[in-house]
């Protein structure tokens, strides 16, 4: 599905909203409930995340910290998960499968270059409060809504990257090399 991320996060939105409605007129106090409870489902997330990731998808954790990907390397599905994230791609060089390759990152602030051949095609759905997308110098902004870009060539393309990322805060740059 195309805007789950969105789906995701409007869902999200409305039960906070609800749920501060609520505190509010029932004169509860958010501290004591929320703060255990935002515990339980984060643990849930962690538990039960990775039953939902396709098989022979790599997933990578990181609270803070740099991933960096370059020279002579295997491109294959892969999930990120981190707080604070600089994520550097360097494709140049690397062995990248025919047909369509998914890297999803999800966080709260994410840094994210990726350099490609000019013959692999990438497609960028980024879904973020805030969000900048920089694909060959088309600049595009969003605030609380997705971006969805692609390089002229992502259709035909027989080698692709599908750039998926969800965070608060979302910076990325795609360039040929």
């Amino acid at each position: 599905m195309r805007n789950q991320g969105q789906f995701t996060l409007g869902i999200v939105i409305v039960v906070v909203g609800v749920v501060l409605l609520l505190a509010n007129l029932l004169h509860i106090d958010l501290g004591v409930i929320c703060w255990p409870m935002a515990f339980i489902l984060l643990g849930l997330f962690f538990i039960l995340r990775p039953r939902m990731i396709e098989p022979g998808t790599a997933v990578t954790q990181k609270f803070l910290g740099e991933v960096k990907r370059s020279g002579s390397w295997a491109v294959n599905d892969e999930e990120f998960w981190y707080f604070i994230a600089d994520a550097d791609f360097d494709m140049t060089s690397a062995d990248i499968p025919f047909g369509e390759t998914r890297i999803r990152a999800l966080g709260f602030v994410s840094d994210i270059d990726l350099r490609v051949p000019k013959d692999v095609g990438v497609l960028v759905s980024s879904t973020a409060f805030v969000s900048e997308v920089d694909m060959l110098g088309d600049k595009e902004e969003s605030f609380l809504g997705p971006i969805h870009l692609e390089t002229p060539n992502y259709k035909l393309a027989e080698r692709k990257i599908r750039l998926e990322t969800t965070s608060f805060v979302s910076d990325i740059k795609v360039r040929w090399s």
